[in-house]
């Protein structure tokens, strides 16, 4: 080019505002956080509703007169 007098501008690259760039860098740490907080409380949905739930049983106990099932109902079923 320098042989043939062709005249060659250059300019430097655009720069990202400073919000982008933090953005840019920021969104990927912020998804994964975002994605592990949101894993770990359907993990905890289904033992109760938090850390320390776990002495709040529903089961009751029951009686002799409360069970109305009796072998001669199931007798013969397979």
């Amino acid at each position: 080019l320098l042989t043939k007098n062709v005249k060659v501008v250059g300019e430097p690259p655009e720069e990202p505002s400073l919000l982008a760039s933090i953005f840019i860098s920021w969104f990927p740490m912020l998804l994964l956080i975002g994605v592990w907080i949101f894993f770990m409380r359907q993990m905890q949905g289904g033992g109760g509703k938090g850390a320390m739930s776990f002495g709040k049983s529903k089961a009751r106990m029951l009686t002799e007169d409360q069970i109305k099932t009796t072998f001669a109902d199931v007798a013969g079923c397979d």
